[in-house]
């Protein structure tokens, strides 16, 4: 007998897949095969066999929610594990890098000077920076001689006890370098840094509350105070 039975035959009735197994008996057996192919006409025929198979022809299983604790057995390790390798990979460009920055410092660091050499026992960028710390080094080098004394010494002091008239608060070339005037007073104070007379047009205005430096290196003639209000209150400080 052939194996496959169609219902109601002539009539275009189902073909039922069974087996005629003429060995052991006349009789067909009935082929129950569980299809997980899906659920449509087009879907492929999968049949799920005994024994393991790939994930796509397997179905999960559920376990009971009342099932006991399950063994596992196993090699187990830690999360961390030693490794020996003659050799690691590396990122991109990591170890030889073609072009890129390395290539641009190469690049940009140019060449020296004709006839510039680096000290005896110097290499690289510290022998020429040891070379350039030891010129540096001499032009540098500083001997004072004799010690500065400022010939005016620094101090509260007055414009003159007339009114608008030009006195002098420091003589030509008297040994210093500068000195701050800070006007304590409410009137304006006028300093000719000329050698001349000092007044409203022919001096420098430090007003009230006012601060000024003068440099006595551009100019070594005397300096004149003048104000319109008599002994009119200032401060000097010396350097």
């Amino acid at each position: 007998m052939a194996d496959n039975t169609q219902l109601n035959a002539g009539t275009g009735g189902d073909l039922i897949r069974d087996i005629a197994k003429t060995v052991n008996s006349g009789a067909k057996t009935q082929g129950m095969l569980l299809d997980i192919g899906g659920g449509t006409d087009a879907s492929p025929e999968l049949f799920l066999i005994a024994g393991q198979a790939v994930k796509a022809a397997s179905i999960p299983v559920t376990l009971a929610s009342d099932q006991g604790a399950l063994s596992v057995s196993g090699t187990f390790y830690q999360a961390t594990q030693p490794i020996s390798a003659a050799a690691l990979p590396l990122p991109a460009g990591a170890a030889l890098e073609a072009g890129g920055n390395l290539a641009t410092i190469a690049t940009a660091q140019g060449a020296g000077a004709t006839g510039v050499a680096q000290p005896t026992g110097g290499a690289g960028v510290l022998g020429w920076l040891s070379g350039i710390y030891n010129k540096l080094l001499g032009l540098l080098s500083v001997q004072v001689t004799t010690a500065y004394t400022p010939g005016v010494a620094s101090g509260s002091f007055t414009t003159d006890a007339t009114p608008s008239t030009s006195a002098s608060i420091l003589s030509a070339n008297a040994g210093i370098q500068s000195f701050h005037l800070s006007n304590l007073g409410t009137a304006t104070i006028y300093i000719n840094n000329a050698g001349g007379a000092a007044s409203e047009t022919a001096g420098i205005p430090v007003a009230a509350g006012q601060t000024v430096w003068f440099d006595c290196k551009v100019s070594n003639a005397q300096f004149n105070a003048f104000s319109t209000v008599a002994s009119v209150p200032y401060f000097m400080v010396v350097g």
